[in-house]
């Protein structure tokens, strides 16, 4: 072969790697937050998660810019847009700005958890501005525009929403399994994920995380009845995940975060315990509760029962209304995030309540009823839906405007008649709504439910052999049976007599609902106002505690804790974290639940046997190192798209970006293989 032939094809080598290169450059770059190549704003990376520091562009020398390179500075604005706009009113869904502890430094706030103003660098060589922060929250909730130090605004006609637009049509908006209806299912079963989102969306992609490392399942997708179904199995290890589900629609990358939306378990127990607690009443700056009671008795109330469920280890938590003062997205934010802190592995099941439809504040004079519902089912969850705990079912209705005959209740109405029907076979049957169904005698000032709707329900409830039916509102112990069914209400969670509610369950049987003390904290309260044959009380705060040894920080390799329990149930499951050195640990009491290792700490979850007014402590010790390979790599992420159409046959279409890229290898390869035959000697 002649020296000039072999070093035209080193040459064509060359550039066909350079090709490649730049082929998989400008893959990345198509998904990479922005709305366009023309569009002066972009992120990194294109779909964060919590936790994760996103960094936000600006680029004045962009074709769509309005902010000139020649600016001096250029600012950020993070804000909920108000009436001004009408996002409230028209939209079914809000924007806040990053909670303060997460405002980089010298954000100025504008107006009170309204409006911030943070400055960003530019890069002298680029002339491109940027900031960067730590994500706390959902990430879709960063709305912005961009100002420059003379007052100019840019706000390109998008109100950026960091990845997600304004439009619900262009949104992806996950509709089950989500915050406030979340899914417990078996180890390695199938689940379906169901999006509203635009018909043309495609390259659809769901990650898990929050048991060890982020899991990439193999899904597909159908877009049936104008809803998306994704379809995937579920990961062997054991714990709650937050859900991560995206999608590509006219170019851009759009997605939705749901929290705590699955939890993966070995078995459905037929002896179990769930928590029902009521009324947090969380407002925007982190107290809790109606306007007349103290921030102390408030956050600090409802801290201490996070805490004591989480050591109680229910299989999950139902809350039953009014989770905020109004509706707000940083009230609402502020409920997630302290389930977040306080709960490990426990699931949280809400419905809305009166308060839940109160939109605004009204230290900012804003305060509409009837407006907050979507701001609600945007951040929480959809406010009605079916739970399902194995074969025993939960109906969640929604009775946020007091009234099921007025206005959108009759829709609510008939979803919990409809939805009792749908689970008569179910092996143990409950309804939860905010209001009770009867009154308990007294005459509310307030109207709680119609009284034909309310009696129409209750001859359901004994037609399907319901179990129970849980409800707040009255911030306080009350019940009754109705036929054959228990009428429970919980008392607060903040105020004057916080606690939470055990119901235990054997067999499917409800077996206790009762905390049995001779001094109950708020029977006064209950027999004034309804009567002594009313009260059913509830597990107050400050029964259970949980201490550790030292400190609980991922710094040792042996620690123990002591749970103190003074209720008058016993604690059979109770639970205890331990966050250690990376390692595999053993517990010299009870029994190791679940460890998993995320970077150099390892979390043990212990569950050990408490009795009544007992102590118990629990030691766990490091005894070996973690394997240096694992088994558990997740396989790649394949995406299968049908599209349903006006044609009797579907169309499918299936994409891989690993298949397009060695497409793209081979049309850089034919030319040089060509090359190298023409050089051959003849």
């Amino acid at each position: 072969m002649r020296i000039g032939n072999v070093n035209k094809i080193k040459t064509l080598i060359i550039i066909g790697l350079i090709l490649l290169l730049l082929t998989g450059s400008s893959n990345t770059q198509g998904i990479s937050g922005g709305t366009s190549a023309d569009d002066p704003v972009s992120w990194t990376p294109s779909i964060p998660n919590v936790g994760e520091e996103v960094t936000i562009f600006y680029d004045p020398s962009a074709t769509n810019a309005v902010l000139t390179p020649s600016a001096e500075n250029i600012s950020l604005m993070w804000g909920m847009y108000l009436r001004g706009n009408q996002l409230l009113t028209n939209k079914p869904f809000g924007a806040v700005p990053p909670s303060p502890e997460m405002w980089p430094e010298d954000t100025e706030v504008v107006a009170p958890y309204r409006f911030a103003k943070s400055p960003m660098s530019k890069n002298g060589s680029s002339g491109i501005w940027s900031l960067s922060i730590i994500l706390n929250d959902k990430p879709d909730y960063l709305a912005c525009y961009f100002v420059d130090g003379v007052g100019n605004q840019d706000k390109n006609n998008n109100n950026y929403w960091l990845i997600n637009s304004q439009l619900l049509e262009d949104r992806v908006t996950v509709l089950s399994p989500t915050f406030a209806e979340p899914q417990i299912l078996l180890q390695s079963s199938q689940v379906t994920v169901k999006v509203n989102a635009s018909e043309s969306a495609s390259n659809w992609h769901i990650s898990l995380s929050g048991v060890g490392n982020s899991i990439e399942p193999v899904i597909s997708s159908i877009f049936s009845t104008e809803l998306w179904e994704i379809t995937f199995n579920l990961p062997a290890a054991i714990g709650l995940y937050d859900m991560n589900v995206s999608a590509l629609i006219d170019g851009n990358t759009q997605f939705d975060w749901e929290p705590n939306a699955i939890k993966v378990v070995e078995e459905f127990k037929s002896s179990y315990r769930f928590v029902v607690f009521a009324d947090p009443q969380f407002h925007r700056d982190g107290s809790a509760g109606h306007d007349f009671r103290s921030q102390k008795t408030g956050i600090g109330n409802f801290t201490h029962v996070l805490e004591e469920v989480n050591i109680v280890n229910p299989e999950f938590i139902l809350v039953a209304g009014d989770l905020t003062e109004w509706t707000d997205e940083i009230a609402l934010s502020n409920f997630k995030r302290w389930c977040n802190l306080y709960l490990d592995d426990i699931p949280v099941v809400s419905v809305m309540g009166n308060h839940g439809d109160w939109e605004g504040t009204a230290s900012l004079g804003i305060w509409e009823w009837g407006s907050g519902r979507g701001m609600w089912n945007n951040i929480i969850g959809p406010s009605s839906g079916i739970f399902r705990y194995g074969t025993h079912a939960f109906v969640r209705g929604d009775s946020s405007d007091r009234q099921f005959d007025v206005g959108a209740g009759i829709n609510a109405y008939n979803f919990v008649m409809n939805s009792l029907d749908e689970i008569s076979s179910a092996d143990m049957k409950f309804l939860m709504l905010h209001h009770p169904l009867v009154t308990y005698g007294e005459p509310d000032p307030e109207p709680i439910l119609s009284s034909t709707e309310s009696t129409a329900i209750v001859n359901k409830l004994q037609t399907i052999g319901a179990d129970a039916f849980f409800h707040g509102h009255y911030h306080a112990n009350v019940y009754t049976e109705l036929g054959d069914f228990l009428h429970i209400g919980t008392t607060e969670t903040v105020g004057d007599f916080p606690g939470y509610r055990l119901i235990e369950v054997e067999n499917d049987n409800i077996t206790k609902y009762l905390y049995d003390t001779p001094n109950p904290p708020d029977l006064d309260y209950v027999q004034t106002n309804y009567g002594a044959m009313y009260y059913a009380p509830s597990n107050p705060i400050n029964n259970v505690s949980l201490a550790y040894s030292d400190v609980n920080d991922g710094s040792l390799t042996s620690l123990s804790a002591t749970i103190n329990n003074t209720l008058a149930h016993s604690l059979s499951e109770a639970h205890v974290r331990f966050h250690m050195v990376s390692g595999v640990y053993d517990s010299d009491v009870g029994e190791i639940e679940n460890q998993f290792t995320e970077g150099s700490t390892t979390f043990v979850d212990v569950r050990v046997s408490v009795g009544t007014n007992t102590t118990q402590s629990v030691t766990i010790t490091k005894v070996g190192e973690l394997p240096t390979t694992t088994t558990d790599t997740p396989e790649p992420t394949t995406t299968t798209t049908t599209t349903t159409t006006d044609t009797p046959e579907p169309t499918t279409t299936t994409t891989s970006s690993s298949t397009s890229y060695v497409f793209l290898e081979l049309l850089v390869l034919i030319p040089v293989v060509l090359m190298f035959r023409r050089s051959k000697p003849k």
